[in-house]
């Protein structure tokens, strides 16, 4: 099975993103790099775009 049909599979968006909502104003979250192209490898990262509502500030860090 492929590396994005197992991260699609278990809806990560709908299991993470409520929990990070609740502590940071954000709107989307998405896949990119090689795993949303689908040319990942065994050793590839998973990288994962956060798009926010507004300011984060300082805090974030």
């Amino acid at each position: 099975m492929k590396l994005k049909e197992i991260i699609e599979r278990h809806h990560w968006r709908k299991q993470l993103k409520p929990s990070l909502q609740k502590r940071y104003p954000i709107s989307e979250l998405a896949l990119f790099g090689s795993v949303a192209s689908d040319e990942h490898a065994e050793a590839s990262d998973i990288g994962i775009l956060v798009d926010f509502n507004g300011s984060i500030g300082i805090g974030f860090f």
